[in-house]
């Protein structure tokens, strides 16, 4: 079964808001749905917004894949990791895996430069540059 999590929307005509739901991928927009992981109102300034991460990760972690919206604010709003789009390069993929795998394991992590894709440890201060002693 494909799981995907998206909008579904609710209010009334000119005055939508939207429930972030774990669905499978067969079912209709406003259809049944697994479970509900968020909610978004963009009538609101700012525009709100909730999450319940730890849910998230979870469905993240089984293989749920976000819509193109649903990851726009899962980067905006979430420390959650996103997982790549279809197609993009191995170590972005691989990045994602650890990523996760250090996220559920609680850790704390930083993501380094793009294609070394190598989640680091968190420090709490960082390390002072030696400097070089001219002889």
């Amino acid at each position: 079964m494909a799981v995907k999590i998206r909008l579904t929307k609710l209010g009334k005509k000119k005055e939508p808001y939207y429930r972030i739901v774990v669905v499978d991928a067969r079912e209709a927009r406003d259809g049944p749905y697994i479970e509900q992981v968020g909610f978004y109102n963009p009538r609101r300034d700012p525009e709100e917004v909730r999450f319940n991460e730890e849910r998230l990760l979870h469905w993240i972690s089984v293989g749920a894949i976000p819509t193109e919206t649903v990851r726009r604010l899962m980067m905006k709003y979430t420390k959650v990791p996103v997982p790549p789009r279809k197609g993009e390069p191995r170590w972005k993929r691989e990045r994602f895996r650890r990523w996760v795998k250090a996220a559920l394991a609680g850790e704390p992590f930083e993501l380094t430069g793009a294609g070394e894709g190598e989640p680091q440890p968190a420090s709490d201060h960082e390390a002072e540059p030696q400097a070089a002693e001219d002889g």
